[in-house]
């Protein structure tokens, strides 16, 4: 289980970094999600717990900061977190591929499910487009963040105590 202090620490370093810091990288529109990667990745290697409070916690800063439709991020989020808790969690190992595969996944996911949302909410993007111009280099930086991230959240997971 990941201790309050690393969940409350990781948050913040990632809020800060996704609101304050990408946006000057990137321009905007096209930037890597990090809440979503370590929501992918936090799924399979931490305590489902830490792993539903990360997804809670980032899907409602997300939608806070940068969504217009409240939903967007937290719907996809939880969705993801319950999947890869449920299927991916005993089939993972600490390879570098894996983490990738994961948020490669991950990110297909969340580009479905925001489109769907958006459709719903009577958005003018159709899906190709949407999936086309936002969906694939999201997916791509992504999974180079996935990279960077995997030994930083396999260092911030707390084993659990021996028995003896």
């Amino acid at each position: 289980m990941m201790s309050t202090y690393s969940l409350v620490l990781l948050s913040c370093i990632i809020f800060l970094l996704q609101s304050s810091f990408l946006p000057f990288l990137f321009n905007g529109i096209m930037q890597p999600d990090l809440w979503l990667t370590v929501i992918a990745l936090a799924a399979v290697i931490v305590d489902r717990k830490s792993a539903f409070i990360l997804a809670g916690v980032g899907g409602f800063l997300q939608d806070i900061v940068t969504s217009n439709f409240f939903g967007l991020h937290l719907l996809p989020y939880l969705v993801i977190t319950l999947l890869f808790v449920k299927f991916g969690r005993h089939r993972y190992n600490k390879h570098w591929y894996v983490s990738l595969l994961s948020v490669l996944l991950a990110s297909v996911i969340y580009v479905v499910f925001s489109s769907i949302i958006m459709g719903w909410a009577g958005s003018r993007y159709p899906s190709l487009f949407y999936f086309i111009y936002l969906g694939i280099p999201l997916v791509l930086m992504n999974g180079g963040c996935s990279l960077i991230l995997h030994n930083f959240l396999w260092m911030l997971k707390r084993e659990e105590e021996p028995r003896w």
